[in-house]
């Protein structure tokens, strides 16, 4: 129906709908601000952690970018973007046997109990988690 020919109650009862829909929409975006304001906050929550331990954490992508560190690496290497194997092996290319490689290829998480070398010069034995 067009604007012209609708009566005042029509009007009124539409003008009553947005009003509604405004008040929803509002709910809504209240509810979405807390939800991501709790997120920030969890989000804090497990940076802090992980940036207290004194190992290092590093995230790299398929492209074998440095996607994540956490202030131990930071530290050590800094260079988010670069590819890990130029910052922590100093090599061209991918390092035979990565670590990172496998758990994508098999597309399940791998742990090595073999060691590694985190620099050339600075051998390191322990654990390394890998997830795909």
């Amino acid at each position: 129906m067009e604007e012209k020919t609708k009566s005042k109650e029509q009007l009124l009862h539409e003008l009553a709908e947005v009003r509604r829909q405004i008040a929803a929409l509002k709910k809504k975006e209240s509810r979405w601000k807390q939800t991501g304001d709790a997120l920030i906050e969890e989000k804090n929550k497990m940076q802090s952690l992980v940036d207290s331990l004194e190992y290092g954490v590093t995230i790299q992508d398929r492209e074998y970018n440095i996607i994540f560190q956490n202030k131990t690496m930071q530290n050590l290497f800094g260079h988010l973007g670069e590819k890990c194997y130029r910052i922590y092996e100093f090599h061209e290319g991918v390092c035979e046997g990565c670590p990172g490689e496998l758990p994508f290829r098999i597309a399940r998480p791998t742990v090595r109990n073999d060691g590694y070398k985190c620099l050339q010069e600075k051998p390191s034995s322990g654990k390394i988690r890998q997830l795909p």
